[in-house]
């Protein structure tokens, strides 16, 4: 099922931290932070969980809300620093 809102970041804005819900989902929200080098995952009332190995350590995580223009639907933006190198990619949303 597609994405039904973005809740953090707002529109135009960045954040450590995504928390969105998704459309007939049982478990919203669903939030993705960055702790003590661990990237996690929060599915609705749940425990939050790692979703990196205990042998890396993320430095950085920042999540950037698109806003949607003309044709082009909202999208997010990840950018992941492990050590010296950066990773990055778009998510364009669907619903």
């Amino acid at each position: 099922t597609g994405v039904d809102t973005v809740t953090t970041p707002s529109v135009g804005s960045s954040s450590s931290t995504l928390s969105l819900s998704k459309f007939n989902y049982g478990s919203n929200p669903i939030t993705i932070d960055l702790d003590g080098g661990n990237v996690r995952i929060k599915k609705g009332a749940g425990a939050p969980f790692a979703l990196n190995s205990a042998r890396v350590s993320v430095g950085e995580l920042t999540f950037e809300h698109i806003v949607a223009v003309g044709s082009a639907p909202a999208a997010v933006k990840v950018i992941l620093i492990i050590g010296s190198s950066q990773f990055q990619t778009t998510i364009h949303l669907r619903k």
